[in-house]
């Protein structure tokens, strides 16, 4: 399954996701609320992504 263009714009709307961190996300997580159920640390081992990062992206989908 592919994100939606809504879930996409939401995530590409983050203030510390760029180019290669949103294709890294959308190539991981199927939907938005996917990742918000996500774990924080799933988050961070998505390539291009920290643990700093990963908890400002769960911080801005909430």
């Amino acid at each position: 399954m592919t994100m939606t263009r809504e879930d996409q714009k939401q995530i590409f709307g983050i203030k510390w996701v760029g180019r290669k961190r949103f294709q890294a996300l959308i190539t991981h997580f199927d939907s938005v609320e996917e990742l918000k159920r996500a774990p924080v640390e799933d988050l961070a081992s998505v390539p291009y992504m920290r643990m700093d990062i990963a908890l400002k992206v769960k911080e801005a989908l909430k």
